[in-house]
């Protein structure tokens, strides 16, 4: 039963970033990030890597570290797509 829970709140959730993409909204997006961070960041491997926001929090260390600015923009729309990709797979790899 629980099984069939988690799918059905992936496949909410990847109607969610799906729906969020189209609408192109930044401020949504991020907290979309957030949100999907939290609940599948430790279930699926290498949640983060490949995004931008996973990049800007390096660079913030970087930055800190060696006191050189790099650029730190958000684009938490394309992140999604990214990660829409990660939760499909895992979407998949549940429904088996």
């Amino acid at each position: 039963m629980l099984k069939e829970r988690e799918v059905l709140d992936i496949d909410k959730h990847i109607k969610e970033i799906e729906n969020v993409i189209q609408l192109n909204d930044q401020i949504k997006a991020r907290a979309l990030y957030d949100e999907l961070l939290e609940c599948y960041g430790k279930c699926i491997p290498c949640f983060e890597v490949g995004t931008n926001a996973l990049f800007v929090k390096t660079n913030m260390q970087w930055n800190f570290n060696d006191g050189v600015d790099l650029v730190d923009e958000d684009d938490y729309i394309n992140d999604l797509k990214i990660i829409l990709k990660k939760v499909q797979k895992y979407y998949d790899d549940l429904s088996c």
